[in-house]
């Protein structure tokens, strides 16, 4: 849907088919050479990963201030405001909902869920309270984001980037909702961190003065949906502290030292 409509300043490669297979849809495009950032990061030079990323953010940039065509906003605004009948819809729809009555959806199924006592009640008061600081409907939610825009959706072929993939979760949002994703460090990896080098390249995605209650959000939306994905299958899951409900609970509880961490770095 929106593969055909993208501005050139995004690399997206040629649409050459698409279809559906019952409740999937699916596509295929002209092959792009390249291997993904996230492979190949630990063995870029400095130069290599400034240019990456600067080239990753001017496409990004590009995309949140898209003037979208009428009938394509209409399609997205119709989506963004639907409200979804259960937990799956939601899930299928984004990666880490931020609206209230969607996440509401979820805090519903995981009281169904076995293994939730003391949960779901705090749950719910630290998401009413989160929401006050996240992007709103009615204001920010108007940019066009990638939903999914980590280094390992861009392909980097004789030091360009050749693609940036996986258009799946394309929004409307807050362009701020990229960051947990865009910021994630491969592993193996040292000098400047993705996430710095992200705040050099589009300082503009730091600029709100409740960034660190936001991305708390964005953390515990996300792994809400992926609790609902793979739930606990018995106790001794459902108390492992690597588990989904544990790390829900840990999110729940006190915002991850983690956050205020990546934004010191980020910043600094």
């Amino acid at each position: 849907m929106v593969a055909a409509h993208l501005p050139s300043e995004i690399p997206y490669p040629p649409v050459v088919a698409t279809g559906s297979t019952e409740d999937l849809s699916w596509m295929v495009t002209a092959a792009v050479p390249g291997q993904t950032l996230w492979a190949i990061w630990p063995a870029l030079s400095a130069i290599e990963r400034e240019s990456a990323v600067a080239q990753l953010t001017d496409s990004l940039r590009a995309l949140h201030d898209w003037q979208v065509p009428a009938p394509l906003l209409d399609r997205l605004l119709t989506d963004q405001t639907r409200r979804h009948p259960d937990a799956e819809a939601v899930i299928g729809a984004e990666i880490f909902p931020v609206q209230g009555s969607r996440l509401s959806v979820l805090v519903d199924a995981l009281a169904e869920m076995p293994f939730t006592d003391g949960l779901v009640a705090p749950l719910r008061g630290r998401l009413e309270q989160l929401l006050l600081l996240g992007p709103h409907e009615a204001g920010e939610m108007h940019r066009v984001v990638h939903g999914d825009a980590s280094l390992r959706n861009v392909l980097w072929h004789d030091g360009k980037l050749s693609a940036l993939m996986d258009m799946e979760w394309v929004r409307l949002g807050a362009p701020d909702m990229e960051f947990p994703f865009l910021a994630a460090q491969p592993p193996g990896a040292t000098g400047l961190s993705v996430a710095q080098l992200v705040a050099r390249a589009y300082p503009e995605l730091f600029s709100h003065p409740y960034m660190e209650g936001r991305l708390w959000l964005y953390e515990i939306a996300h792994h809400l949906r992926m609790t609902i994905i793979w739930p606990p299958q018995n106790r001794s899951e459902a108390a492992s502290p690597d588990g989904t409900l544990e790390t829900l609970r840990s999110l729940v509880s006190d915002v991850p030292p983690s956050i205020a961490e990546l934004i010191r770095v980020a910043r600094s």
